[in-house]
């Protein structure tokens, strides 16, 4: 998972040199990338190879059109977007909203005061993808996927709350897409499934009671044509 692909050295940028070798080294060592139909095929015990990777880009950050899309096709990888529907095109300002939740989780972890609030910086003044840009990157074959609507921290948000947010969300990618979006807030269904507690499993479950099929998609009305 990564989130924007720049030289700020920020915790959430990946350098695009790194990027490339990263790029290069799966593909000379033979792996290969899924959708994020196949992703979640997987999840639901499609047999793969042992060799495959799920790329994705949380947020839509410009810089996964600008910088990782190009190296994408030269190492022909495909790719999944995860955008916050609220915030597109927007600098997003829910890092600064979410500050004081941000700095107590990455207590657990080893990242000075001073790496976060300069991540919160970069993050927020990074613009995220348009709605014309996340068309032109669907048409480079990167899957666009919910990621929330206002990108609120999930687990903590109450069920009447978290249901408007996942529907809204839902809803906006629906009016917006045409019909290739497999799964609404995959990325939520993953990570949900890594914590423990009656909050995380209540998300989890609102979250596949509102995911989209393929064939749901395919009556939707997209701004994307």
């Amino acid at each position: 998972m990564y989130h924007s692909i720049d030289d700020s050295g920020s915790v959430l940028s990946v350098n695009p040199r790194n990027f490339r070798i990263q790029l290069e080294w799966l593909r000379s060592h033979g792996w290969r990338g899924l959708t994020s139909a196949e992703f979640v095929a997987r999840q639901r015990g499609v047999p793969g190879s042992p060799a495959e990777v799920f790329i994705s880009f949380d947020d839509g950050y410009e810089t996964t059109l600008q910088v990782a899309a190009p190296l994408l096709a030269e190492f022909r990888f495909p790719a999944t977007v995860l955008v916050p529907t609220d915030l597109v095109g927007t600098h997003p300002d829910c890092f600064v909203r979410d500050s004081e939740i941000i700095r107590a989780q990455c207590g657990y972890v080893e990242i000075s005061a001073a790496d976060i609030d300069a991540t919160i910086q970069v993050a927020s003044q990074i613009r995220l993808l348009s709605w014309e840009q996340l068309a032109e990157i669907r048409g480079r074959g990167i899957d666009v996927e919910c990621h929330g609507a206002a990108h609120h921290f999930m687990t903590r948000l109450p069920d009447p709350l978290l249901r408007q947010e996942l529907q809204r969300s839902r809803q906006a990618l629906q009016e917006a897409e045409s019909a290739n979006v497999v799964a609404s807030n995959i990325q939520h269904i993953f990570a949900v499934t890594e914590q423990t507690g009656e909050g995380t499993r209540s998300t989890a479950q609102m979250v596949r009671e509102l995911s989209r099929t393929a064939e749901e998609l395919k009556q939707s009305v997209s701004r994307f044509k």
